[in-house]
C-alpha cells in the first residue's frame, strides 16, 4: 500500500497528471466551443458540420495538455498565471480566426468546387467581440489559475476520489463558461443563418399551400423559394457563402442534391433565392 502511495506522490507523476487534466480541460472546452455548434449544424443540414470541431479540438486538447504539464514545472503562482493566461489568449486567437481566416481554405481544399463560391472576410470592427472575449477570458483564466493547484493536489494525492472529482468538476466549469462565450461570439450569427435557412425550407416543404397565398408566403418567409418549389423536397446541404463585415446579413448557399441556390438571409428571414 505504501509503495502505491509513494508512486502516486512521485513528482514525475504530478507532471503527467497535470498533462492529463489539461487534456480533459481541452476536451471539455472543445466540446462546448465547437461540439454544440457541430450538433446544431448537423441537425440543420449544414455542410461539413464537424470540420471546426475536428480541427479546433486537436489543437486545443494538445495545447491545454501541455499547459497543464508546464504549470507543474515551477511551483509558483505567477508561473501558473502566465501559463493559463497564455492559454486564454491562444483560445481567443483560435476561435476568432478559425471561422474567418482558415475555414474557407479548409472547405475549398476538401471540395474544390466551392473555390470562388465562398468568401469569409475578416470582420470589420472586431473590437467589440474581442473586448467581451478578453473580459470573460480574464475572469475565467483567473479562476482556472486559482483552482489549478488545488485540483492538481487533490488528483495527485489520490486519497479521496470523490473530493478529487469534485475539485476537477469545479475547475472545468470555468472552461465551460469561456467556451460558451466564445461559441456565441464567433459562431452564433453564421450558425443562425444556416438554421433559419433550413427551417424556412422545411416550412415550405411541410406547407406547400403557403405558396398559393402571397400573404401567408410573406408571413412565413417562404416567398423567396417560389422559383425553387420543385427542388425543396430534395436532400440538401447548406453553407454560408458570404456575409457583410458586421455579420448582420448573409448569403447562404444551398445544394439541393446537385442544384445550387444562393439565398439572402437578413434578420432571421430569407428575402430571395436565385
Amino acid at each position: 500500500m505504501d509503495d502505491i502511495r509513494n508512486a502516486t506522490l512521485n513528482p514525475r507523476t504530478k507532471k503527467w497528471i497535470g498533462f492529463a487534466i489539461g487534456a480533459v480541460a481541452g476536451t471539455i472546452f472543445s466540446l462546448v466551443t465547437w461540439g454544440v455548434d457541430a450538433v446544431i449544424l448537423a441537425s440543420a443540414n449544414g455542410y461539413l458540420p464537424w470540420l471546426q470541431l475536428a480541427v479546433g479540438s486537436v489543437v486545443m486538447i494538445l495545447f491545454s495538455a501541455f499547459c497543464g504539464f508546464f504549470s507543474t514545472l515551477v511551483n509558483r503562482i505567477w508561473f501558473t498565471f502566465l501559463t493559463w493566461f497564455g492559454w486564454g489568449a491562444f483560445s481567443i486567437y483560435i476561435c476568432s480566426n478559425l471561422p474567418f481566416q482558415y475555414l474557407q481554405s479548409l472547405i475549398t481544399s476538401i471540395n474544390p468546387l466551392l473555390s470562388g463560391e465562398i468568401s469569409y472576410a475578416p470582420l470589420e470592427h472586431p473590437e467589440g467581440r474581442l473586448f467581451v472575449a478578453a473580459i470573460i477570458g480574464f475572469v475565467c483564466c483567473l479562476f482556472i489559475t486559482l483552482f489549478f493547484q488545488n485540483t492538481l493536489s487533490q488528483v495527485w494525492s489520490g486519497m479521496y476520489i470523490g473530493t478529487s472529482l469534485f475539485s476537477l468538476l469545479v475547475w472545468l466549469i470555468f472552461f465551460i463558461i469561456f467556451g460558451v462565450t466564445l461559441d456565441d461570439l464567433y459562431h452564433g450569427s453564421s450558425r443562425n443563418a444556416i438554421f433559419v435557412t433550413n427551417q424556412t425550407i422545411q416550412t415550405a416543404v411541410d406547407h406547400p399551400e403557403y405558396f398559393s397565398s402571397p400573404k401567408l408566403s410573406a408571413e412565413k418567409h417562404v416567398s423567396g423559394f417560389i422559383k425553387q418549389q420543385t427542388w425543396l423536397v430534395r436532400d440538401r446541404k447548406i453553407i454560408v457563402k458570404s456575409y457583410d463585415k458586421l455579420m448582420e446579413t448573409f448569403e447562404v448557399l444551398v445544394d439541393f442534391d446537385g442544384y445550387w441556390v444562393t439565398c439572402y438571409e437578413a434578420y432571421n428571414s430569407i428575402t430571395i433565392c436565385k
